[in-house]
């Protein structure tokens, strides 16, 4: 499982519109050298390590300790620690710089999450979260019954599947301040968007949605159009930034 979800993000975090999504939310973050950020749902660590570059002081923090063995065998000078967004393992006020990528649809009470980012942010700190609407996520198909159970079968064993859209008014509802909104739509058109699929595949078949036969056979006519140079698959990430006020 583990392989599976490094697969799926790197092909991911590769892709120039996620890659542009990724870059532009450490631009948002608007972070002096020497300034602490953390990095909430770090994953492989590939925004930790653009960030220290840069000149940040960046804490990785992930639910999952296994990922987070990948992130520093590939930063090595990272700081990585096991945390969750609802629970950040660090005092009040510590960080100037927060982002959360593709972290909030899989959190039961996104207040609460954001609340903990109110919590560890210093005011007038700063705040990115990014992420898709599940719902939105475009795939060309000639199956489009399964493709429709498949992908209503991953947005179903999530506890937020829409929270990304919505975003700017848990901001806003949190104290936030200067809340805009962007949208990015990542689209991919090679291998690297199987691995998504695959894992749509897994849940589907793994609650019953779809036979096993049946998300094999779907899966292999993506394939067939990796092959053919005929895959397609977007899904629009929404950038959402805003500062933290005085209050608490």
């Amino acid at each position: 499982m583990i392989e599976r979800f490094v697969a799926m993000m790197d092909g991911f975090e590769r892709e120039p519109a996620a890659a542009a999504a990724r870059h532009r939310s450490h631009e948002l973050l608007r972070i002096a050298p020497g300034q602490r950020v953390v990095d909430v749902g770090c994953g492989t660590g590939t925004s930790v390590g653009e960030l220290t570059a840069a000149g940040a002081l960046v804490s990785g923090v992930d639910v999952n300790p296994e990922v987070l063995v990948v992130a520093k065998e590939r930063h090595p000078a990272g700081d990585f620690t096991t945390g969750s967004a609802e629970s950040i393992p660090f005092p009040d006020g510590h960080f100037a710089g927060y982002r959360a990528e593709r972290v909030y649809h899989a959190v039961a009470d996104p207040a609460a999450a954001l609340a903990e980012a109110a919590r560890v942010l210093a005011p007038g700190g700063r705040i990115v979260l990014i992420g898709p609407d599940w719902t939105m996520l475009g795939l060309d198909s000639t199956d489009e019954e399964t493709e429709r159970a498949v992908l209503a079968a991953q947005v179903a064993s999530m506890p937020s599947p829409r929270c990304a859209l919505r975003f700017r008014n848990l901001l806003l509802d949190g104290g936030f301040t200067d809340v805009a909104v962007e949208v990015h739509t990542a689209v991919l058109t090679g291998a690297s968007g199987l691995p998504m699929l695959e894992s749509a595949a897994s849940v589907a078949v793994g609650t019953g949605a779809v036979s096993p036969s049946r998300a094999e056979s779907w899966l292999a006519e993506q394939r067939q159009r990796v092959e053919r140079g005929r895959f397609l698959l977007a899904a629009p990430q929404f950038v959402t930034s805003g500062v933290r006020g005085s209050g608490r």
